[in-house]
Parts: C-alpha cells; structure tokens; sequence
C-alpha cells in the first residue's frame, strides 16, 4: 500500500485487512482481485453518533457524523456508495501484488530481520524495492501510547472501531 505519513502505517496494521473481489474488465474477463477492506461501521449505525472528545487538533466534542458527514448508513445496513468484497467488507483500496507469486505457491513473502528504521528501502530476491511496515513497530508502539494524537486517523480509527474485522481472512496470492 501507499501512504501519505508513518501514521496511516500504524492503522493500517490495527485495521486493514486483504480480501478479495470479483470484477470483470472491459474486454469481458472476470478477474480475482486483493483489496483493502474494513469493517462495516453500519453494522452498529448508533456509534456514528457516539460522541467523543477528539485527542488533537481543535479539541472539541464531536461525532463521526459531524466530523465525517459522508459515512452514512442505509435503511438495509449498507454503507452509502460503497463496495462490498467477496467476504462482504467494505473496500477502501486495491492492493496491487509487488512481484508475481504463482497461486500453487501461496507463499508469504519476509523482509529480512531488521533493526526498525522506518523509510529504509529493502529489496527482494527478485528485485522489487518495498518498505516493511514492521520497521515502523517503535513509532507505532509510541504513538499507541499517545493516545493516536497525530495524524489524519482519528476519523478513520473511530469508523474501523466499530466493526473490527477479528477474524483472519484467508486469502491465497
């Protein structure tokens, strides 16, 4: 995935899961695609009206109906305009595969043990240049500490809280 700051790696390892999605391309052929997903936050549509107090920033007493108008829920349950994956989770994102890994493999790919110095660039063995997420484990322990009170995703936190995916999702690559 890509990220605007070392903070969204930090909710993304709390929150984010793969799954997959069905979808045809426009010369016809249906395609298996991994996607990022979160809970569904209408699953419990009262908590978007939950008040709490934000950690940084203005300060104030809000909700994530006020702070984030554009989560709303549907009389069915579903989340306004978004799209479901095949395990039913709403898709934040796609996820694109850094190097092919053929499906009989269904193997995981390690970075090499590390000292954790976020933003250092390792590369594979077949030479695609990645960031592990798991150099950033010090920043995201502090910030955890902290109380979250940096970044963009207090908003996000709050809506993903609401219907934590718990469970592992098995996906083959």
């Amino acid at each position: 995935m890509h990220y605007c700051c070392w903070p969204c790696v930090c909710d993304t390892q709390d929150y984010i899961k793969i799954d997959t999605v069905k979808a045809k391309s426009i010369d016809g052929i249906e395609r298996t695609l991994h996607v990022a997903v979160i809970g569904n936050p209408c699953d419990n549509p009262d908590e978007l009206h939950a008040p709490f107090h934000q950690s940084y920033g203005f300060k104030r007493e809000t909700s994530i109906a006020d702070s984030a108008p554009e989560v709303r829920c549907l009389s069915d349950g579903s989340l306004e305009g978004a799209m479901m994956s095949d395990g039913g989770y709403v898709i934040i994102g796609m996820v694109f595969d850094a190097m092919d890994i053929a499906e009989e493999d269904n193997k995981t790919i390690e970075s090499p043990a590390r000292d954790g110095t976020p933003g250092r660039i390792s590369i594979s063995n077949e030479g695609v240049s990645f960031q592990d997420e798991k150099e950033y484990s010090t920043m995201c322990n502090q910030r955890a500490e902290n109380g979250y009170n940096s970044g963009m995703g207090e908003i996000f936190r709050k809506v993903s809280a609401i219907s934590p995916i718990n469970e592992s999702i098995p996906v083959a690559f």
